[in-house]
């Protein structure tokens, strides 16, 4: 689904408008996939999401590591469009202690 998004971007926007960021988290902790933090080549991405190793789970996963990893570690372009998706398969609960990261995201124009 990752990638087929950044495919349709591409056709869209053109190839050297779209790149994508992936953090990957669960309990203990958040990983940027990428070691540039940005894909830019579709192919590179799907060959990354490939790799990872996906393990079903009812236990409780820390979106905020994701959250923080994002906003401490990625920079984003100052003229363009900004978008956060997040997939999870693992039980998690909207508290509180997300406003502040949602409040982050918003100030650096994060949609």
């Amino acid at each position: 689904m990752i990638g087929d998004v950044m495919d349709k971007l591409q056709e869209s926007h053109g190839k050297d408008n779209v790149r994508i960021c992936v953090v990957t988290y669960d309990l203990s902790g958040a990983t940027i996939l990428s070691p540039t933090t940005w894909f830019t080549n579709s192919d590179d991405l799907k060959n990354a999401l490939y790799g990872i190793t996906y393990e079903y789970t009812k236990s409780y996963v820390n979106r905020g590591s994701a959250f923080d990893k994002l906003i401490k570690n990625v920079e984003f372009k100052k003229s363009a469009s900004k978008f956060v998706f997040q997939v999870m398969n693992g039980a998690t609960a909207v508290g509180s202690g997300y406003f502040s990261q949602l409040d982050a995201c918003s100030k650096l124009s994060i949609n």
